[in-house]
């Protein structure tokens, strides 16, 4: 008997985690190699708090571009399909998606490959892009698991040409 809820903790934890954290230790071990700029609190509290502040609207940014692009006929075919099989949604489904689509979902920590960042920055873009979609897939919206994303400033996904591709 099929299980959704076993795949979905199997994508989630085996495929998802290990890019989440690959992507990490990558970082982690090319900064301190001095191989990535890097920016101290201590000398730019102004910046590193603004960059923390804008961390949020990136990820949606990103994954609003990635998203589209994941929609097109032969992505959509051999990778994003894995997401879409999910009947009843829950808090897994949101990263329950195929190797190749973690590692475009994740790959919005790259950007902290180029702009200045402090460790933190990248800690908290990794959590929050692997922890916030399992609100957005719990099938429904409340008081405490409303959506507040700077999604509604982007034209929706759904008027996108590239979906009639």
């Amino acid at each position: 008997m099929h299980n959704q809820l076993y795949d979905n903790l199997f994508w989630s934890c085996v495929s998802g985690c290990t890019v989440w954290s690959a992507y990490e230790v990558w970082y982690f071990w090319a900064a301190a190699n001095l191989m990535f700029p890097y920016v101290s609190w201590s000398e730019h509290p102004v910046y590193c708090a603004t960059w923390l502040v804008l961390i949020p609207f990136w990820r949606e940014l990103h994954f609003y571009w990635t998203h589209r692009a994941i929609h097109w006929k032969p992505l959509y075919k051999y990778i994003h399909y894995l997401h879409h099989k999910n009947t009843d949604t829950g808090p897994f489904s949101g990263t329950s998606m195929h190797p190749v689509e973690h590692l475009i979902y994740f790959s919005v920590v790259l950007i902290h490959w180029v702009v200045p960042s402090h460790p933190i920055h990248l800690m908290f873009n990794a959590q929050h892009t692997a922890l916030t979609p399992a609100s957005s897939h719990l099938g429904f919206e409340g008081p405490f698991f409303e959506r507040q994303t700077a999604r509604g400033f982007l034209p929706p996904l759904a008027a996108s040409p590239l979906l009639r591709m």
